[in-house]
């Protein structure tokens, strides 16, 4: 489950993913993405707030699983 995105001459490309298949494609202007990006990061900021617990990215999760413990104890 994820996304992938493009940025076009113009327009920003966003492809929803489920079991690695697209699910559904957003076609929007350059300013709804942004617009979207700022109201996304505002409500996880609130639930991070709210519940004292700052969400993982999936690159954060993905470097935890595969560091060697062995060479990097953090």
């Amino acid at each position: 489950n994820g996304f992938s995105m493009a940025i076009g001459m113009g327009d920003v490309v966003i492809a929803l993913q489920l079991n690695g298949r697209p699910t559904l494609l957003l076609n929007t202007s350059y300013t709804v993405a942004k617009t979207m990006a700022e109201g996304l990061a505002t409500l996880i900021g609130e639930l991070e707030h709210k519940t004292g617990t700052t969400i993982m990215t999936t690159q954060v999760v993905a470097a935890a699983l595969t560091r060697d413990p062995e060479q990097d104890p953090s």
